[in-house]
């Protein structure tokens, strides 16, 4: 038998569904990140249960399942760009955020978008949303949550936010720039724990190739680069190699990767109208693989000649 219930708790909205369980936290601008930390509180839960995350701290939690987590981010470009918006490049301070959370979730058996820590049996109030993603995400100006509990896939965790208008929004919100993700399993109650991190900050200008693809398979790539109506021109350039020529500024670029297997980082300037250096630079990697190795078989060779 499924349940399907809708309950609303100080504003925020659970949707239980079988073992499903999503929160979504509301974009907290820069001036709104709450209060600040009661420092008795906070010295008597980092002597809680002893766990690796603890408090209200930053821990960098190593990565349990890298592909679930890229896959939600080029999950959540796709669902971006079949309403027309740009996508949104992976961050790895908001990746920190969002998986040190998940992780304490886990840990601590709780689900929340508020950070708890067991306190003499009791789960106790460590620090709100605001507080705790500015420990990773400094100086932005808008940022917001979504968690989710109970499913499997990464097809799943999107499916079932974009499933509830809250959630969707976050998703789908046209000022977010930058995402994390974090994925973490372990023997709570839903067993696997999501978790989407979302900011923008004004100074900052991402580039994302092939929606934020790890891995392409041609040299011909096309990326998107924030900057419309900041930057009048822009030039490019693959790794190491010679910048293009500087270019009227667009959003949208077809480029053409050197055809070598590997990293490739490329790069954007953007400068002014009138300047004459770049006002800002960015850039994305991608992995180009299944390029052919030229073998030259029969190979003559004429002796040396030195005049």
């Amino acid at each position: 038998m499924r349940l399907n219930r809708l309950l609303l708790i100080f504003g925020v909205g659970f949707i239980l569904a079988s073992t499903l369980v999503l929160t979504i936290a509301p974009a907290v601008k820069a001036q709104e990140l709450g209060p600040v930390i009661d420092e008795g509180l906070f010295e008597e839960a980092s002597q809680g249960l002893g766990l690796d995350a603890v408090g209200c701290t930053r821990t960098n939690t190593a990565p349990q399942n890298l592909a679930n987590e890229q896959r939600v981010v080029e999950l959540v470009n796709i669902e971006r760009g079949k309403v027309g918006l740009p996508p949104l490049k992976r961050n790895s301070e908001l990746d920190f955020g969002a998986r040190d959370h998940t992780r304490d979730l886990v840990e601590d058996n709780y689900f929340s978008h508020d950070t708890k820590d067991w306190v003499n049996g009791e789960l106790k109030f460590v620090c709100n949303f605001g507080t705790r993603i500015k420990l990773y995400y400094t100086g932005y100006s808008l940022a917001g949550e979504n968690l989710l509990a109970g499913t499997l896939t990464p097809e799943a965790a999107v499916q079932g936010w974009m499933n509830s208008p809250g959630h969707k929004d976050n998703m789908l919100k046209p000022e977010y720039k930058e995402i994390g993700v974090g994925y973490y399993s372990g023997p709570a109650t839903y067993t696997h724990y999501w978790g989407q991190t979302f900011g923008y900050k004004s100074d900052v200008y991402p580039v994302i190739i092939n929606n934020e693809a790890s891995i392409t398979t041609t040299p011909l790539v096309g990326f998107y680069v924030y900057g419309k109506g900041v930057w009048a021109e822009m030039r490019t350039r693959d790794n190491a190699g010679s910048w293009t020529n500087w270019t009227p500024f667009q959003e949208y670029v077809i480029f053409q990767l050197e055809p070598t297997n590997g990293t490739h980082t490329l790069s954007v300037e953007m400068r002014a109208t009138g300047a004459l250096t770049a006002g800002a630079v960015s850039s994305d990697t991608i992995e180009l693989t299944n390029m052919p190795t030229i073998v030259y078989d029969n190979a003559i060779f004429l002796p040396f000649v030195k005049r």
